[in-house]
């Protein structure tokens, strides 16, 4: 039993990063698009 609370507390824990990556590199690319605009 405590070894599936372990791997679940792992998988949220890599699906918490990659969607904190993914929130970061959205913002990343609005800015960029903000950017291109302005240039355009």
């Amino acid at each position: 039993m405590n070894e599936l609370l372990d791997w679940i507390a792992n998988q949220g824990f890599s699906i918490a990063v990659a969607a904190y990556l993914l929130l970061r590199l959205d913002s990343k690319i609005d800015r960029v698009i903000v950017l291109l605009e302005k240039l355009a």
